[in-house]
């Protein structure tokens, strides 16, 4: 009984990301998997390689890494109402941006 008062539950223990930089993180993660696969790599390997590289360039923007990333994403995962307001954050910044993209053509 006493452990397990004095016990953190996973949720209080984990470094989480909080909504709105996730939705940041998976947004760009969104476009970054795009311009990747137009890139046209002779073989898988290479385009893993470039994402690979720029999902670093990503976390580190944001301060954080895979492991967090990876938690964090678990975590919105087992929180769906949750995970719903995240994506639509993630929406409406990619369509801002394809709203930025189309004034300046």
């Amino acid at each position: 009984m006493f452990l397990s008062g004095c016990a953190k539950s996973q949720e209080e223990t984990l470094k989480r990301i909080d909504n709105k930089t996730m939705a940041k993180v998976l947004a760009e993660l969104q476009l970054l998997e795009a311009r990747v696969s137009r890139l046209n790599f002779q073989g898988v390997d290479s385009s893993k390689v470039a994402f690979n590289h720029y999902q670093d360039l990503i976390f580190k923007k944001y301060k954080t890494d895979s492991a967090t990333y990876a938690a964090s994403y678990q975590y919105y995962a087992e929180h769906p109402d949750e995970f719903v307001g995240v994506f639509d954050d993630v929406i409406n910044i990619l369509e801002s941006k394809r709203d930025t993209s189309d004034s300046k053509n």
